[in-house]
């Protein structure tokens, strides 16, 4: 049984700020409690392997120029992400892994 869309959205690469995709290459993910299909996800190629990398050195730049107050703001607000969806995350996890 494939999980619908509604369930997993299109698993996308995200570049640059952007959900990108890279074509119709996908890999298969698959429960290892009963072998369905429980999403895809992008192959990415050389070319989306180089253009993620440019965008993250770009992304360094502007990041480390970014006030340290500034940045570890962003890192509560990731924890505060984590904590807020631990649940969610947990179920996640144990769906992929077993």
């Amino acid at each position: 049984m494939e999980v619908t869309a509604e369930k997993y959205p299109q698993i996308k690469n995200y570049v640059g700020g952007e959900f990108v995709s890279n074509g119709n290459r996908e890999l298969e993910v698959f429960s290892p409690l009963d072998g369905n299909v429980i999403s895809k996800i992008p192959l990415s190629g050389m070319k989306e392997v180089d253009a993620a990398v440019k965008a993250g050195k770009e992304a360094f730049e502007a990041w480390s120029s970014k006030p340290i107050k500034e940045r570890v703001q962003v890192l509560y607000n990731y924890r505060s992400l984590l904590a807020k969806n631990r649940e969610e995350l947990a179920r996640l996890v144990h769906e992929e892994n077993g």
